[in-house]
């Protein structure tokens, strides 16, 4: 099961029933293929726009501190001088 259980019920019902159609489109026939992704997909778009709604949290960017130096230039300066 993907989605862990909280103590938002909406939530844990809207995950479990995005797991159920996950699991019945990744193990059925071809011939229900088409249906059970759409219904999927359906299922996946209620899970995030209940999820974007009620927990909205902005992830904060990473900026590099001052005087960061990238391994890739790091190990450009050791291939020069590594011969010593």
């Amino acid at each position: 099961m993907r989605h862990a259980l909280t103590q938002d019920h909406k939530l844990n019902e809207l995950g479990v029933n995005l797991d159920y159609w996950k699991w019945k489109y990744e193990n059925c026939y071809l011939y229900f293929n088409a249906e059970y992704y759409e219904k999927y997909q359906q299922a996946r778009k209620a899970f995030g726009e209940y999820y974007r709604t009620h927990y909205n949290i902005k992830i904060p960017e990473l900026n590099p501190p001052k005087g960061y130096t990238r391994l890739a230039d790091l190990t450009e300066v050791f291939e020069e001088h590594g011969d010593y």
